[in-house]
């Protein structure tokens, strides 16, 4: 959260190419685990459990039991989010902030269906 904050203070001169949106690198770099926090939460209230009881609905549990090592499963998690940020950055002047944040939904979705179809 403090590293968000910084990148986000136009004052931090941790990004300092104009081309850069702040706004955008923030939200992407959240969008990943809010997209997979907030599809545990919708699983487990589709299943009728509490949202906060810990079970193997997440991204990274779901790749383990797919026989995935726990390093393959990081990996594997940490080259989506890249790819997804990369592409994003590239296209943001083209469709904006709400297209890369729609245009990140639907590659994690395509993610999720090949990979737990």
């Amino acid at each position: 959260a403090f590293i968000l904050f910084y990148i986000l203070d136009s004052e931090s001169s941790l990004i300092t190419d104009n081309l850069i949106s702040r706004p955008l690198l923030a939200v992407l770099l959240l969008l990943y685990p809010l997209v997979d926090t907030l599809r545990a939460f919708i699983i487990r209230a589709y299943n009728n459990k509490s949202p906060f009881v810990a079970d193997r609905v997440h991204l990274h549990h779901r790749l383990a039991d797919k026989g995935y090592q726990h390093w393959q499963a990081s990996l594997l998690t940490f080259s989506l989010s890249t790819f997804i940020l990369v592409v994003n950055f590239f296209l943001f002047s083209l469709i904006g902030l709400i297209g890369c944040v729609a245009l990140t939904i639907v590659l994690i979705s395509v993610f999720y269906y090949t990979f737990f179809k």
